[in-house]
């Protein structure tokens, strides 16, 4: 089904969160925030997380970096009952950033993604899982994209949309391409093309993968929204779970 934001069922967060083993909640934030909230914000960031902050020139993008790394702490914290100053993250080869936490504490799985002001973030108890998100842009050169990235039998399927449509099924496949890949915790250098998605609206799926037919099975991949302005996706490991959606504001006023 098409979904965009204004469609989905959001839900208002309540203390303290529960997150059970067979949901996968997905949290929007809004970037856009006022000066007064970013300097709260600010203060709930770790030494390391403060220096990358300064180290961006442009106002937007160092806001933008202060309010998805201070919302990922406040909802972590909010589901292990950890103050967000507290939590200390690792970081994988390619980024994806994971929680170092004390043995007693359950593991929560979680990644991010922003595009312009959103953020979105996902998070699970026992399933790796990843997520996507794009605003669509009408100067991205889509087709060359494609033919350096995608699998022949994509790019195949790409040309076959309708001309008013084919720039929505690129990003509709890209999105869905780097959820995966962020599940996994690889980066694009991974190979985009050697493993396939469905680009078709309402039937988001991994298809194929050449080193691994069990790939297939082992992965779901649902569309959050997809509309004429953006696309996002979740790859969630195994099946049997259902999703839940929080917005974020909430705990941004709660912040002393």
């Amino acid at each position: 089904m098409e979904n965009d934001l204004r469609k989905i069922a959001w839900e208002t967060p309540i203390s303290p969160l529960t997150l059970e083993n067979d949901e996968v909640h997905i949290w929007h934030v809004a970037l856009n925030v006022s000066v007064e909230n970013e300097q709260r914000l600010r203060s709930l960031l770790s030494e390391d997380e403060l220096i990358r902050a300064d180290r961006l020139r442009l106002d937007q993008h160092r806001r933008r970096f202060i309010v998805t790394r201070a919302s990922l702490r406040q909802i972590l914290s909010g589901y292990l009952s950890v103050s967000p100053v507290d939590l200390i993250f690792d970081y994988g080869p390619h980024g994806k950033p994971s929680l170092v936490l004390s043995e007693e504490k359950s593991l929560v799985n979680f990644n991010v993604a922003h595009s312009k002001d959103t953020a979105l973030y996902a998070f699970s108890r026992e399933r790796q899982l990843g997520i996507d998100i794009e605003f669509i842009r009408d100067k991205t050169d889509y087709i060359g994209i494609s033919k350096n990235w995608f699998r022949t039998s994509e790019l195949k399927k790409l040309k076959a949309c309708s001309e008013d449509q084919r720039r929505r099924c690129f990003f509709r496949g890209w999105t869905r391409k780097e959820a995966y890949l962020k599940a996994l915790g690889e980066g694009i250098a991974y190979g985009l093309d050697r493993f396939e998605v469905s680009l078709q609206a309402g039937d988001a799926a991994l298809l194929w993968h050449q080193d691994d037919e069990q790939e297939v099975q082992r992965w779901e991949l649902m569309e959050i929204f997809d509309d004429e302005k953006c696309s996002a996706t979740v790859a969630v490991e195994g099946y049997d779970w259902r999703a839940r959606y929080f917005r974020c504001s909430e705990l941004i006023d709660r912040i002393s």
